[in-house]
């Protein structure tokens, strides 16, 4: 690693270090608090867009390509383009270009295979290709549900 990724790395750590720690203490709560981590599934219990991609990150790290897919398609140009900005800008210390422009192509993206899957899968249908538990399932232990149902009685 180049001197000036050392730098950038601790710049950043420095200067973003408590909306760090913030998402991490939320997540946890969330997690022990609800077992699981998407806010809308939890609130309305509707998948979200992101909806998989954390198993998807996951299967990926441990080689499980076919399953990543499974879960989220979209993981596979978050991961090329987590590791580009991690190569520009902590390997080469250099500035990482268009990464705005990419976010914005990844959101669009996200959206797009989201609506398609809400299209073809939801609620009721499997994604015929997940093997495993499918992100595109109603979860009716969310709080609206929860609280229309304490509501009527």
């Amino acid at each position: 690693m180049k001197q000036a990724g050392w730098q950038n790395l601790k710049s950043d750590v420095k200067t973003y270090w408590k909306g760090i720690l913030a998402a991490a203490v939320f997540l946890m709560a969330m997690l022990l608090l609800f077992g699981q981590l998407c806010p809308l599934r939890i609130l309305v219990g509707l998948p979200c867009p992101a909806c998989g991609l954390t198993r998807a990150g996951l299967y990926v790290l441990s080689l499980q390509f076919h399953r990543a897919w499974e879960m989220n398609p979209v993981i596979y140009p978050i991961a090329l383009f987590v590791l580009y900005f991690i190569v520009c800008r902590y390997l080469l210390g250099k500035k990482v270009w268009r990464w705005r422009w990419m976010l914005w192509v990844l959101l669009i993206l996200l959206v797009a295979v989201y609506i398609y899957r809400m299209g073809q899968y939801f609620p009721q249908k499997r994604v015929p290709y997940v093997t495993s538990a499918t992100p595109m399932e109603y979860d009716s232990n969310n709080l609206f549900h929860w609280l229309l149902q304490s509501k009527d009685k």
